[in-house]
């Protein structure tokens, strides 16, 4: 059935009179949401910023939507979850973004723009929130109170730009000149909250010196209180959830792999191993990277696992001094592979980042290339250049870089956020890293 037709079938039999609801005065719209929608009725405007009320056919599960008062005529620009919502002559929502929240009371912060294709009308719902997660450990508590350290606004009157919202750009809110924004928000339980993980709902954004977090009892009392981000800054994102109790990587994580070191030290752990024949001809060997960070002022280590194979041809890895380098002392280690094309690092996948990029230093004399991939496979996502030029000297090595965002043959290409890639070396034979280095991000 056609949404024109679910819109005829609707105003003849779901109706028991029909007249707010006429064919030729209806819109209707087909949603995609990535929001916690769950039904009930959005506000649509169109570009004179007439608001018009909208209801689900049949029940969410349907994925559409329909004017339930009679449509203006004129294209619908954005919508929004909220009844305080309104639109601004530039075609931005202006909203109140709630500073006090009821952990008793179901609300939806949401909102999105509407394209056209062919004719029909696609609402594109997100969520325009970050969660912050704080853990209750014993009853009593009676609310939950976030503020940023800095005085960043958490909640309050914004403008939502629908068209940076759907491209997932981090400047698409902005605070309302006219009217008034908190640093804090609170939310609270009638009755208390039970003991867990509670999540509080404030804007996206990016704090200096992170956020409080402090519960207090029916009378005001503060039973617990701690800061997060104070050292580093915080970033809270759209759509994601934050752990108060649980340490937080930083916002840039940049993994060294620095294989040409004075104490031969592999970053990876393993000393001089060679992978030979068809062992681990596909599935490589799992190695672990302690990355050390330091956050709220304390050191912390996180394990990260790379996979290193020699890939299915005969051939081998080791790390092992070159017996003629051409750049550094002789006797200092590198990362060296085998004498055939082929071999493969998996780098790991990091929760809430995404790969930025890779840099690989090598000291050899002939050309040679590394591709980045989502499989070992896969589509190249980019790669080193093997020109003639691009070789280690006597005074240095030869490094380059691949980085996201970039095109390849006409197509711009991305990394995920959680996802793991693979440095694929397809001219590789006898390469000699001295030194990768992975940088991961938030967002490209």
């Amino acid at each position: 059935m056609s949404l024109l037709s679910s819109a005829l079938f609707l105003s003849a039999c779901g109706h028991d009179d029909p007249a707010p609801f006429r064919l030729s005065d209806s819109l209707v719209l087909k949603l995609e949401s990535e929001s916690s929608l769950e039904g009930g009725t959005l506000t649509v405007f169109d570009r004179d910023a007439t608001p018009v009320k909208f209801s689900p056919v049949g029940g969410l599960s349907s994925g559409v939507y329909y004017s339930t008062e009679s449509w203006t005529g004129q294209e619908p620009l954005c919508a929004s979850s909220l009844d305080n919502a309104s639109c601004t002559a530039e075609g931005a929502l202006a909203l109140d973004f709630p500073s006090h929240q009821s952990a008793d009371t179901s609300i939806v912060l949401a909102a999105g723009g509407i394209t056209q294709t062919a004719g029909n009308y696609t609402l594109k719902l997100k969520d325009i929130y970050a969660s912050v997660a704080s853990n209750v450990e014993s009853d009593g508590i009676a609310s939950i109170e976030i503020e940023s350290a800095e005085g960043e606004t958490l909640a309050g009157d914004v403008l939502i730009d629908c068209r940076r919202l759907s491209a997932d750009s981090l400047s698409w809110w902005s605070e309302s000149a006219s009217g008034v924004q908190s640093s804090k928000v609170e939310l609270s339980a009638a009755g208390g909250f039970a003991p867990g993980q509670h999540l509080v709902r404030v804007l996206p954004g990016t704090l200096a010196h992170g956020i409080r977090i402090v519960q207090k009892d029916a009378s005001g009392n503060v039973v617990k209180s701690k800061t997060s981000g104070s050292v580093n800054g915080l970033s809270l994102l759209r759509g994601q959830v934050f752990d108060s109790d649980a340490k937080v990587l930083p916002d840039t994580v940049r993994i060294d792999l620095n294989f040409w070191n004075e104490q031969n030290v592999n970053p990876l752990g393993f000393g001089t191993l060679a992978q030979i024949g068809a062992e681990n001809a596909e599935t490589g060997e799992d190695y672990t990277y302690t990355y050390e960070y330091e956050y709220d002022g304390e050191l912390h280590q996180e394990p990260f696992v790379f996979t290193v194979c020699k890939g299915v041809a005969a051939g081998s890895y080791q790390y092992n001094a070159p017996s003629s380098p051409v750049y550094g002392p002789k006797g200092r280690k590198v990362l060296m592979l085998g004498g055939q094309d082929g071999a493969w690092i998996k780098l790991p996948a990091i929760p809430g980042r995404v790969l930025k990029s890779v840099t690989l230093s090598h000291g050899n004399t002939s050309p040679k290339q590394m591709q980045v991939r989502p499989s070992v496979n896969g589509a190249v996502y980019g790669y080193t250049s093997r020109a003639a030029s691009q070789v280690a000297s006597a005074t240095s090595l030869n490094t380059q870089t691949v980085s996201f965002p970039n095109t390849q043959s006409g197509v711009e290409r991305v990394t995920t956020p959680g996802t793991s890639y693979y440095l694929c070396f397809t001219s590789g034979k006898s390469l000699q890293i001295f030194d990768i280095e992975i940088i991961y991000t938030h967002s490209l």
